[in-house]
């Protein structure tokens, strides 16, 4: 009785960590696409001249 709850419990606790992961890296790759789209241009002033 002691290893099936033992695999339940690991099977359960892998399930949430990767649930959690799966919401972190949504997370990251939409705020990726945010700071893309709102990032400054830049200064004239900081162009190269040749």
């Amino acid at each position: 009785m002691g290893k099936m709850k033992s695999k339940e419990f690991k099977k359960s606790l892998a399930l949430i960590l990767s649930s959690i992961a799966m919401m972190v890296a949504a997370t990251a790759s939409s705020m990726c696409f945010y700071w893309w789209y709102e990032e400054p241009s830049m200064p004239k002033s900081l162009y190269k001249q040749d």
